[in-house]
């Protein structure tokens, strides 16, 4: 009989023996135990689908995540048009080597990865900008976090942690000897999350953009200076054309080319096609023609007054009122400068072409051209929404029949995202 009793018995101690671990477990808010968070995440999904507060992310690039959640940008779009409140916190690329190492990954693989899911983040939902950020270090574990969930996965130093141990675990009102919550998830929150979120390493996304921005400014400038001093003709006033996308970013690059050159007293003038728009607004919607359209320039007076500029003569450059959509009546006296930033939609077109010595053209997504063409327009310049949008598709359509053929003559092509963080292109 104890032979019988004996497997029933060892069993019985056993299930005994648990119950206080799963007492506590679950006082500490503990729901269930995965294996992997592949396996996991379909019972978080509905979590995250029935969140109306905040959903939280921690990660390292955030490729995982897209990877187990089917139609991943959907669903965050889905809940910011809801209020709800999508946070992001990756890895800043520039402290990702290590990872990558214990991963076994390329130098920079995971570096280029963090870049690109938070390209595909902007062009794909309205995330703002503010609620991305970069930690300066790897995170030693993976979080999804809802109002009152989370997922926690934490990280080996040989594999993917998505392929390790997850838990699941309730938001549960403990709270230690000093009044603080102390349940699993409020643990997790602070130390994992909230901490890192607020501290001095987390680096908001638009300052890493900043800082970016300002190295390929400088990287640029070597370039342009390199091409002034291989220039056959040393005495001529340079020109630079700067084309691109509306709302690409063009006028900022020019004004920190400026700025880059004027700490060394180099005088950069600056120059935009806009002036010599001759039809309004109203005009040009009716015929159906948008600014990338050489037919809604003056584009012989624009040409003239190129040539007096590279001859060294002082110029009168035209105006438009955006706010308006009219060409405004007045003028401005404009020097030559040595180097003279030719910015707009016509900036390389085949007139103009043959006096331009360098051409910059600043490319982007179609996706991330209808986002911040749209915004500028109502934002800054008076459109409608519908205005607005009929305007970008009249502009997209010529972007592919027009602009794209500028692009292909350009000697320097740079890229940019939502954010306006510039990279060049490769």
């Amino acid at each position: 009989m104890d032979k019988i009793f004996e497997p029933l018995r060892k069993e019985l101690n056993y299930a005994l023996g648990t119950i206080p671990l799963l007492k506590r477990s679950g006082e500490l808010g503990l729901i269930q135990i995965y294996k992997s968070r592949i396996e996991a995440m379909p019972d978080f999904i509905d979590y995250i689908d029935q969140e109306k507060n905040e959903v939280v992310i921690v990660a390292v690039t955030l490729s995982g995540t897209i990877k187990e959640i089917p139609s991943f940008f959907e669903k965050v779009q889905q809940g910011l048009s809801k209020s709800c409140e999508y946070k992001f916190l990756l890895t800043h690329p520039d402290y990702i080597s290590f990872r990558e190492a214990q991963e076994s990954k390329k130098i920079h693989e995971l570096h280029n990865k963090i870049q690109e899911r938070i390209n595909d983040l902007l062009e794909k939902t309205e995330i703002p900008i503010e609620n991305i950020k970069l930690y300066k270090a790897p995170p030693s574990c993976s979080l999804l976090i809802t109002s009152n969930k989370m997922l926690i996965n934490p990280h080996t130093n040989t594999t993917e942690s998505y392929n390790t141990l997850c838990l699941l675990v309730n938001k549960r009102q403990i709270k230690d000897t000093k009044g603080k919550d102390s349940d699993i998830y409020s643990q997790y929150y602070r130390f994992h999350y909230k901490n890192a979120w607020d501290g001095p390493l987390a680096v908001r996304y638009d300052d890493y953009i900043a800082e970016q921005n300002e190295e390929v400014i400088k990287e640029l400038k070597i370039i342009i200076e390199d091409k002034i001093k291989f220039s056959r003709d040393l005495s001529k006033f340079f020109l630079i054309g700067v084309s691109g996308p509306s709302a690409s970013g063009k006028t900022k690059l020019c004004q920190d080319l400026i700025k880059a050159f004027k700490r060394e007293k180099i005088d950069v003038g600056h120059i935009t096609t806009d002036g010599w728009i001759f039809l309004n607004r109203k005009e040009r919607f009716e015929r159906r023609l948008s600014g990338y359209n050489p037919d809604v320039y003056k584009i012989s007076e624009l040409k003239k007054t190129i040539i007096s500029i590279k001859k060294g003569n002082t110029a009168s450059i035209p105006l438009y009122d955006h706010k308006k959509g009219l060409p405004y009546s007045s003028s401005v006296s404009y020097e030559p400068k040595q180097i003279n930033l030719l910015e707009g939609d016509v900036a390389l077109t085949d007139e103009i072409l043959d006096y331009v010595d360098f051409i910059i053209f600043i490319d982007s997504s179609e996706d991330t051209q209808k986002y911040l063409r749209i915004k500028r327009d109502i934002e800054e310049r008076g459109y409608e929404k519908d205005e607005a949008i009929q305007n970008f598709e009249l502009h997209l359509e010529d972007y592919k029949n027009i602009l794209k053929e500028d692009r292909s003559r350009a000697d320097l092509i740079l890229r940019m995202n939502r954010g306006y963080l510039i990279t060049m292109s490769k």
